[in-house]
């Protein structure tokens, strides 16, 4: 086997790698696994119980013990013993040509739509983001996030999310520009997580003794019930608001005194 760089994960399902990017190409993952692999195929190789995270490409189907358990030899010609690996296949592409007919014509679709109209920019390294294509592990679509790699192949951008945790990649045709106004909106909503995470909670993740404001100009104060929790609403002196509009305070964890 020929040991493999620039793997990309391409998504996940429950910690387990299904999908990856190598030299433009995508491949999945083979649910008969092990004991199934063809020539061309890729393997990710487990050593014992842990996992080296290597990929190596199939060149060749030499002899397997009974158990088919991968006795390979490595591209140093060394025997590998990779007891346990998961297969990755190639996914069936269009002809190169048949590809190349589908871009042109997209390509002359859009140019007739834009004339006389500004031509968009392409996007690049450190632009922001929508994800309007399929969704993976890492995003969904309607996300917001910013592109720090284009490595030039088919599936050429890695992102990140506002808040700086991985996003995964996207091709050119999942990603559109974010306007300044949902970049902003997105920038405030990670803020917002981030300054709630500092107490171990989601946004607008209440708790019974919890200090609130009613959130005007002109705020009262009270501690919050149970009952008000489950139903949404707040009593304060004058009136009563929806929880949704109401400020934290001081958590109940931080009050001297509950201490």
């Amino acid at each position: 086997m020929a040991k493999l760089e620039n793997v990309k994960t391409i998504d996940m399902v429950n910690g387990e790698i299904t999908k990856v990017e190598y030299n433009g190409d995508i491949y999945v993952k083979v649910d008969e696994g092990q004991g199934t692999e063809n020539i061309g195929d890729i393997v990710i190789g487990k050593k014992g119980k842990g996992r080296d995270d290597s990929y190596f490409e199939i060149v060749e189907i030499s002899s397997f013990n009974s158990s088919r358990s991968g006795k390979f030899y490595d591209e140093d010609d060394d025997l590998d013993g990779m007891l346990y690996y998961e297969v990755f296949r190639k996914q069936s592409t269009p002809s190169a040509t048949a590809n190349l007919d589908e871009r042109v014509s997209v390509l002359e679709s859009k140019v007739a739509t834009l004339e006389g109209e500004p031509v968009a920019q392409p996007l690049k390294v450190g632009d922001y983001a929508k994800v309007v294509g399929s969704s993976n592990t890492f995003d969904e679509k309607g996300a917001i996030v910013k592109i720090v790699e284009d490595d030039g192949t088919d599936i050429p951008f890695k992102n990140e999310h506002l808040d700086g945790s991985y996003a995964g990649w996207q091709d050119v045709e999942s990603l559109v520009r974010a306007t300044d106004e949902e970049v902003a909106e997105a920038k405030a909503q990670a803020a917002l997580e981030a300054k709630w995470a500092k107490i171990g909670r989601k946004p607008n993740e209440f708790k019974k003794g919890d200090i609130v404001h009613s959130g005007n100009g002109s705020p009262e104060f009270t501690v919050l019930a149970e009952h008000e929790i489950s139903t949404g609403k707040v009593a304060f002196e004058s009136r009563r608001v929806d929880l949704d509009i109401v400020g934290l305070v001081t958590p109940v964890e931080s009050r001297f005194d509950r201490a």
